[in-house]
Order: C-alpha cells, then structure tokens, then sequence
C-alpha cells in the first residue's frame, strides 16, 4: 500500500467545493499541466510553465489558510 501526496491541497480543494471543473482537473493525468493550459489558453512549452501555476496556486492556499475565518 502506498500514497501519493503530490497535489493533495487540489484534491482536497476539489472535495470540499465540489467544483465540477476543478475535479474535471483532478481527473487529468496532470493537474498543474491541465491548469496552465487552462488559465493560459496553450500548453506549457517547459517545466518551468508548469512549476509557475504550481506555485501560484502554493500562494493561493497560504494566503487562504493564513486567512481568519470570522
């Protein structure tokens, strides 16, 4: 039995949401793939394409989770 962490916050995100087009990226063989496309209209040409959306969406989350729920 093993796990697999890697994009855990989208899937977690997707779960709780139930957003039809976020679990349609969780669905892809590549989530952070999938969302550049998306948001850029073209595929990434290098990893750095794909690291980028990966660390906004980082960002995302920390400003999110820093974020007090009143």
């Amino acid at each position: 039995l093993s796990f697999d962490y890697r994009a855990m916050e989208v899937f977690m995100l997707s779960w709780l949401s139930k957003d039809p087009i976020l679990q349609e990226f969780c669905e892809s063989a590549d989530i952070y793939f999938s969302l550049y496309e998306k948001i850029m209209g073209k595929p990434p040409k290098q990893k750095n394409d794909r690291d980028l959306i990966k660390k906004i969406f980082w960002l995302f989350r920390k400003h999110f989770s820093d974020t007090e729920i009143k």
